[in-house]
């Protein structure tokens, strides 16, 4: 199960860990769309746990493989599981829709990753059939028409009779039902003359070949990529299929695998092959984010060995310098998520940039399992490729600068967010209900209030408290708020000092409508160390924001200050409870203030 952990809660329940997020997004989604079929454990919950993406689902009886199941009954099950309607989604996995615009492209990227997988690995031959077996894929069927598990393995079988269910839907996708009948043939080691009855097509059809030599390329990879104790008898069976296939020269044999570690990958995956820090990359151009190079900037070499950046709470960042210029790539393991915020960000750049105002060119996003992406596992990450901006972020900054200087980044930074809080939403990238702001942040309060309940830190009379003061706070305001464009995210390390002592925004992915008076809550709490910065900075706002201030963007500002403080109780609930526990205390603090406000003006005063 690629790294995942499954633990038994006794006999109503397994609890099911898993290695990456990606995985628990796609069975989770498979899980839901099955469930009316009754084929498979029912979800019980999802969330993270310990920051580890966790499942809870019923227990099934008996284990892996133990029902004695017979193929006959296996294919019945898949024919249950290929009756879930799909047509109305794109091809490829559950987890990630919309990636590949038809299910021969879904496929051909899944033989293009293995392909550079054997290419990394010095296997010439099995990296020259995957362009052979390319060639098949436009034969196919090119929508798909089913739910497909994917990986129909005997283990994954578990019970008999009408008790007989299917587990571990992680690899689950949309697309042709004749590669799952594949699959399950080839795995239960089904003779060729029974394929017919079982397939609904012969072993050697056009169709079963492509697909049979789909199932042998992920298969030999799995086998290049094991231990050397798990390596041989299957790397042998995907080698002899793939030669009378006509793919791989006959009596081809599997080398032995590199000298390896002992030691597991940061992430969890195969032993990587014992180097040097001098060979580490034999060549820049062999490096993995080259091949992402190659489809979002075309021609791009790199000239040196990729930089990380400072990691972020969620993303990954790497500068890498090319013969077309630096760029500033961020990966993130969650490929659902972070896609919509990365494609928030592309739009934002787009945006702000054609109004002049000074943010990295976003010049490409998506998902690495579209792209030719050559690892062991091939799990699929976010990413998004970016202008690299030299300079320095404004926190570092301000740490050697003189009250002048400090003053002119305030004033600086402050006509930048004038203008960025001038754009209308009509503008941005959100349907036209998000012109309503209160409908905004009902919907946000709504959603804080759940998670907070599920980390169980605040308890629930407490928290509609705090739900009825937002809810209050929100109907004392004086006046109506049209949608902006704000940032989101807005601190001082999101905040880029250039060479020439301008200022730029970075890091876009939260961008979106909203009240412009909540981009103040985190420069109220961490950039306005002195009176002076404030006063700067409101200066310079006034230049570039041609609206007038609200007469209650204090009041409003507080409103956000709640709402801010109970999403962080949540965030740190899990990572760090000390953290968590300090939330609380401000939060509750706040919620003081609010009532002090609400009391001064229910008694005539002015809030």
């Amino acid at each position: 199960m690629s790294g995942n952990r499954v633990v038994s809660l006794g006999r109503p329940a397994v609890a099911k860990i898993y290695a990456s997020r990606w995985r628990q997004h796609t069975e989770t989604g498979a899980l839901r769309l099955v469930r009316p079929q009754r084929v498979a454990p029912r979800l019980l919950a999802a969330g993270t746990l310990r920051g580890r993406p966790v499942s809870l689902m019923t227990r099934v009886g008996g284990g892996p493989g133990d029902g004695g199941a017979s193929v006959r009954e296996a294919v019945d099950l898949l024919h249950r599981v290929h009756r879930v309607p799909v047509a109305d989604r794109p091809a490829g996995r559950i987890s990630a829709p919309g990636t590949s615009p038809s299910w021969p492209a879904y496929l051909e990227s899944r033989i293009l990753a293995y392909r550079d997988v054997f290419a990394q690995r010095g296997l010439r031959e099995p990296a020259t059939a995957c362009a052979t077996v390319s060639d098949l894929l436009n034969r196919l069927p090119d929508r798909p028409s089913a739910l497909l598990h994917n990986d129909p393995n005997p283990s994954n079988f578990v019970g008999r009779g009408p008790r007989l269910r299917l587990v571990d839907w992680e690899l689950a996708v949309a697309g042709d039902p004749l590669l799952d009948l594949v699959r399950l043939c080839w795995e239960w080691q089904v003779p060729a003359d029974a394929w017919l009855e079982l397939t609904g097509r012969d072993y050697d059809h056009p169709h079963v070949r492509a697909y049979r030599a789909v199932h042998g390329l992920s298969r030999l990879m799995a086998a290049v990529c094991a231990p050397s104790t798990g390596r041989s008898a299957l790397g042998e069976r995907c080698a002899r299929e793939l030669s009378v296939l006509g793919h791989l020269p006959r009596l081809y044999v599997l080398p032995p695998p590199t000298t390896t570690r002992t030691d597991r990958t940061a992430r969890g995956g195969a032993p990587s092959p014992t180097r040097s820090r001098g060979d580490h990359l034999s060549s820049h151009t062999s490096h993995p984010l080259q091949y992402l190079l190659r489809h979002t900037v075309p021609g791009a070499v790199l000239e040196d060995e990729p930089v990380p950046t400072r990691k972020g709470l969620s993303n990954e960042g790497w500068r890498l310098a090319t013969d077309h210029g630096t760029f500033m790539v961020k990966l993130n393991d969650a490929p659902g998520a972070a896609q919509e915020h990365f494609a928030r960000a592309a739009d934002a750049s787009r945006l702000l940039r054609e109004r002049g105002l000074a943010v990295p060119q976003v010049f490409a996003y998506g998902s690495t399992d579209t792209l030719e992406w050559p690892t062991a596992d091939a799990e699929p990450r976010a990413y998004l490729v970016q202008e690299w901006l030299d300079g320095q972020d404004a926190e570092d900054y301000l740490r050697t600068a003189s009250k002048p200087q400090a003053d002119q980044l305030f004033h600086r930074l402050g006509a930048l967010v004038g203008a960025v809080h001038d754009i209308p939403f009509a503008c941005g990238i959100e349907p036209a209900h998000a012109a309503d702001v209160g409908a905004l942040y009902r919907a946000k309060l709504a959603t804080l209030l759940e998670r907070n309940r599920a980390c169980g830190i605040l308890p629930e009379d407490e928290l509609a408290l705090v739900g009825d003061l937002v809810t209050r706070m929100h109907a004392l305001r004086e006046t109506s708020t049209s949608a902006r464009m704000t940032h989101h995210d807005l601190h001082l390390p999101n905040v880029l000092v250039r060479p020439d002592a301008s200022v730029a925004l970075i890091d876009l992915d939260f961008m979106r409508p909203g009240d412009p008076v909540e981009d103040f809550v985190k420069l109220e709490l961490w950039a306005f160390g002195e009176p002076a910065h404030r006063s700067s900075f409101l200066a310079g706002y006034r230049e570039g924001h041609t609206g007038p201030c609200p007469p209650d963007a204090e009041l409003r500002l507080h409103t956000y200050q709640i709402l801010n403080a109970l999403s962080y109780v949540d965030f740190f609930s899990l990572r760090d409870p000390k953290e968590a526990d300090e939330w609380t205390k401000t939060l509750r603090q706040l919620c003081d203030g609010a009532r002090e406000r609400i009391s001064v003006t229910r008694d005539g005063g002015r809030a």
